[in-house]
């Protein structure tokens, strides 16, 4: 199960050690884990789903050549037991159960997260869509706006 694909802290994953165990989803679970090389804190999101690697992988291709405060900045790409990691930057924040924990957000937020989240969507799906049609030799030369 999933549960028992859990790290535990101090775990090595490549040059990154695993702090704590800070969510677990559908794709896999998220790590907060230090970069032992530059001494920098990190989110690994351990895909555990083969499915989910493939589209992980293109998400992470399109996100890694993006640059938005809305939109984490992805570090690396790795391969750890068999399993795909994504190595982001560790952002601070809450969860949607918790910020659900009083009760429903007041109109006027919930409409602002939804057309960030719609923004940071169509955006991907973009990068996705364009990358998509480049070959891999003419990466080097694509520049977004």
């Amino acid at each position: 199960t999933l549960a028992e694909a859990i790290l535990p802290p101090g775990t090595a994953i490549g040059p990154y050690e695993v702090l704590d165990a800070i969510g677990v989803g559908g794709m896999g679970v998220v790590y907060a884990a230090r970069d032992t090389r530059l001494g920098r804190r990190v989110a690994i999101k351990m895909l555990t789903s083969g499915d989910a690697t493939a589209a992980a992988l293109a998400e992470a291709r399109a996100v890694s050549s993006l640059n938005h405060p809305h939109i984490v900045t992805l570090h690396d790409v790795i391969e750890h037991g068999g399993a795909t990691a994504l190595v982001m930057e560790e952002v601070e924040g809450r969860t949607l159960t918790a910020l659900l924990e009083n009760g429903p957000l007041p109109q006027a937020t919930a409409v602002e997260y939804a057309l960030m989240l719609a923004f940071i969507a169509m955006v991907i799906v973009g990068a996705v869509a364009f990358l998509g049609q480049q070959t891999s030799s003419s990466f080097e030369s694509v520049e977004f706006p």
